[in-house]
This record gives structure tokens, C-alpha cells and sequence, in this order.
């Protein structure tokens, strides 16, 4: 775990995080969206052990360089849409990673309408990884293992809204159903879940 933290330890390079690190405090878009191809948020097991190190976990260095760089800029209303591990996972971004830093914005995790979630990629079934996880995770606000499906983020002036929709894809023509709805006020770091 010690390496995850060390300085130098890159996932975007030199080249691409100057610049993300310019680009996004210049912005002069309502929202930010972060379009991340893996989770910024901290997915931890007992004792902090990171869930998934192929993710910003293994650069936790460079992820508070970024949103440490992104909070000093008064950047608001920064999103992180994710995708990569198929599996419907929302909560708050913050400099750690960890419900121990400070509030940057909000993560969405998206969902896989076919490919496999967490649960089958680690040969865990979610009845085990809810327990594990949600008492180590105070930042992470919402997570389903179990279903496949999307999300539809629809973005204004007063808020970004967020929903987990959920598609049963053994069945022809399944109609989807949300399974979560969030709301992010314009101006808040704090996810809200409806």
C-alpha cells in the first residue's frame, strides 16, 4: 500500500496532467465533467486495503496533487463520471480519496448493461463485499453489485441530477428501472440521494 502514495507513481503523465491541471480551473462550464475511465474514489476492504488498485488508488499521490490543485483553484461543481468496473457506485470525491480529505465534488459510477460486475470479475459474490466494504466507505453514498444497467446525468445551471437505471438483460425489450436518483446542488461537493 505504501507504494500507492508514493510522489512520481503516474496514471495520467506529465504531459496530459499539466493539462488537466490548467484546463479545468479555466473552464468556465457550469459543470466539470470529469470523464474518468477509472474510480477516483477510494473502494477500500478492512484495515484501508484499496479494493482495486488499477484504479486512483494506486496513484493516491497524484490523485491529491490533482484535486488538491482543483480545491487551491476554487474549482466548483467538478463530476467524475466513471466508468471500468461495471457496477453502479456513487459518492463524493475528496482529496484523500477517503471520507478523511476534503470535499473536491462528486463521482458517478456508471453501470455495465452486459459485462461483469465486481462480484464475478474477484470471484466474490456481493452478499460478502457489502459488508466489507460499507463500514470502511463512508464517502461512497450508494453501490449496487448486483444489476446491470446505466446511468443518465441531465446537468443545469441549479444542479446536476443523476440516475442508476437498471436493465434486465436476459429479457427482450426489459423495460429499465431506476434504482437510485442523486441530485448535486450547483456550488455543493455533497451528493444527495434521492
Amino acid at each position: 500500500r505504501a507504494d500507492t502514495d508514493t510522489p512520481g507513481r503516474t496514471l495520467l503523465g506529465a504531459e496530459q496532467k499539466a493539462w488537466f491541471k490548467r484546463a479545468v480551473p479555466k473552464s468556465k462550464a457550469t459543470w466539470k465533467l470529469w470523464g474518468s475511465e477509472t474510480m477516483v474514489m477510494s473502494l477500500d476492504l478492512p484495515k484501508g486495503q484499496p479494493a482495486n488498485l488499477d484504479s486512483w488508488d494506486g496513484y493516491g499521490a497524484e490523485r491529491r496533487e490533482v484535486l488538491e490543485h482543483f480545491l487551491a483553484s476554487r474549482v466548483t461543481n467538478l463530476t467524475a463520471l466513471t466508468g471500468d468496473i461495471h457496477t453502479f457506485i456513487a459518492g463524493e470525491m475528496t482529496t484523500t480519496g477517503r471520507d478523511t480529505g476534503t470535499p473536491v465534488g462528486v463521482e458517478l459510477v456508471g453501470g455495465s448493461a452486459t459485462s461483469l460486475g465486481i462480484p464475478e470479475q474477484i470471484g466474490i459474490p456481493s452478499s460478502t463485499l457489502y459488508p466489507l466494504a460499507q463500514p470502511n466507505d463512508p464517502h461512497v453514498k450508494f453501490v449496487d453489485f448486483d444489476r446491470r444497467g446505466y446511468a443518465v446525468v441531465t446537468a443545469s445551471k441549479s444542479e446536476l441530477t443523476c440516475e442508476f437505471r437498471a436493465v434486465d438483460t436476459s429479457v427482450r425489450k426489459s423495460p429499465p428501472e431506476t434504482i437510485a436518483s442523486f441530485r448535486v446542488p450547483a456550488g455543493s461537493p455533497v451528493l444527495e440521494v434521492s
